[in-house]
């Protein structure tokens, strides 16, 4: 199975003008309101609303791809050479039921020479689930040689579909990157995605 997919989503005059993305997401105001984990020389991860990245006219466009506003963007930045210890992947729990949610829309806001990396654990593997903000989780494994890879992903500065309900990580390399990832209104399977999106997925 296909874990990612590119878009031909036009991007090319989607943010506001004059955004820089690494000094907006490192400013002190970003840091205090969308900032939920960061470590100088590591990493970060942030939940900003849509309307503080995007323009009007590129958010119209996504509502009418998706059928409903982007919720959240997810922007992840990792220091080169940082490799994170653990793959996840995505979950939430409603009313006591743990939905795995099936994907993002990413792209990088510079040019990427990581790879995303989906893998798959052994039947004895030591699986970490805790709870985070609401109704979110975190489901993790440790990234050893018992892991099995399943596939890989230069994102890039395309639009890509990824599958979010696999474990997954990212396999820095010489460059900083600071990934997009858009979050629409509802929590739903790869399937579902690749249905809203069929008419632009290109590969």
């Amino acid at each position: 199975m296909k874990l990612w997919h590119r878009t031909n989503i036009d991007i090319s005059d989607c943010y506001l003008p004059g955004l820089d993305m690494k000094e907006y997401l490192l400013s002190e105001n970003t840091m205090q309101k969308h900032n939920t984990m960061f470590m100088e020389g590591s990493g970060g991860i942030w939940n900003i609303p849509a309307v503080e990245i995007f323009n009007d006219k590129f958010l119209g466009y996504m509502h009418d791809i998706a059928k409903t506003p982007i919720s959240i963007v997810n922007c992840f930045m990792r220091w080169p050479h940082y490799q994170h210890p653990s793959a996840h992947y995505d979950c939430y729990e409603y009313e006591g039921e743990v939905i795995q949610h099936g994907g993002g829309l990413n792209w990088c806001w510079e040019p990427d020479n990581a790879d995303m990396v989906w893998y798959k654990p052994s039947a004895d593997a030591d699986i970490t689930t805790e709870k985070r903000r609401n109704i979110e989780m975190n489901v993790s494994v440790d990234i050893d040689d018992t892991l099995i890879e399943l596939d890989r992903c230069n994102v890039g500065q395309t639009p890509t579909l990824v599958n979010t309900s696999e474990f997954h990580s990212v396999e820095m390399n010489d460059r900083m990157r600071i990934v997009l990832s858009l979050r629409f209104e509802w929590v739903v399977p790869w399937d579902q995605h690749l249905e809203v999106f069929k008419d632009y997925i290109v590969d």
